[in-house]
């Protein structure tokens, strides 16, 4: 299986600090490893960024580390040592970048900026402690907000409605080669009549958008309203969908991909 964590803080002695539910260190660093070394060979752990502490026990604990079992996927974060960049570390830790996307989300030390998520479902992250970030596309895996236990992969996705977002996606990409296709044609407004061919070819980008998509029938007809009312024209669509089966056999008249008209006139 995939689990992530972060912020282990190994031999960071101010750690204990602020996790008071341990007396020491040692019980700290000692609880965390046995979690870990219960998962196997078919397991990797995404560990977030504040791994290692610059510490006297630094190549004790690469050491412990490289007997257990799993594959170790390392993050770097703020209190991590430098040595983990300038000398081996135990065979089975592999180094990430600071950022990286995986499964359609961005994995990172620090939440990243909305602004930054893009095409991008959730942000994956550690770093806050106790810290709340009231978005529910960022998930916070650091072992304070997780009773100090590792989360799967599968719980991160059933909490952030993962497949819903997923499918949410896929609409807006699709949505946007639609966009892209309604700008061809603003652009060619300034003339008459428009080519047959660049007619033919609108048409058949427009059907195999719609082909691809099994979005709902409301949601596609407001946003083709929306494009309609942006470029201020009068296009009349006339594809037949079937919206379970995404292929164009229905009766229904919603989009159209065959121009009645070949020319396009503003309002």
């Amino acid at each position: 299986m995939v689990y992530f964590s972060s912020d282990s803080h190994f031999g960071h002695k101010a750690i204990i600090k602020y996790r008071d539910s341990f007396s020491s260190i040692e019980e700290h660093d000692n609880h965390i490893l046995e979690r870990m070394s219960k998962l196997t060979k078919r397991d990797d752990l995404f560990i977030l960024g504040d791994f290692l502490f610059d510490c006297d026990k630094f190549e004790w604990y690469l050491k412990e580390i490289s007997k257990m079992p799993l594959k170790v996927k390392l993050v770097f974060g703020n209190h991590d040592s430098l040595k983990l960049y300038t000398q081996n570390i135990a065979k089975n830790i592999e180094l990430q970048l600071p950022l990286f996307s995986y499964k359609s989300m961005w994995v990172s030390h620090c939440p990243i900026h909305p602004n930054e998520l893009r095409n991008r479902v959730a942000n994956i992250h550690g770093h806050l402690h106790n810290a709340v970030l009231d978005d529910d596309r960022y998930f916070d895996v650091g072992l304070d907000k997780n009773n100090y236990e590792f989360v799967s992969l599968d719980y991160i996705k059933t909490k952030i409605n993962y497949n819903e977002r997923i499918e949410q996606s896929k609409t807006e990409k699709s949505l946007e080669s639609v966009y892209g296709s309604f700008k061809n044609i603003a652009s060619n407004l300034n003339e008459k009549t428009v080519n047959k061919d660049f007619w033919k070819k609108e048409k058949e980008n427009i059907e195999n958008i719609v082909k691809q998509g099994k979005e709902e029938r409301k949601s596609m007809e407001m946003s083709f309203n929306k494009l309609h009312k942006k470029f201020n024209m009068n296009i009349d669509f006339d594809i037949d969908i079937d919206y379970d089966s995404g292929i164009g056999t229905s009766d229904e008249k919603y989009i159209t991909g065959d121009i009645i008209n070949e020319e396009v006139t503003r309002l």
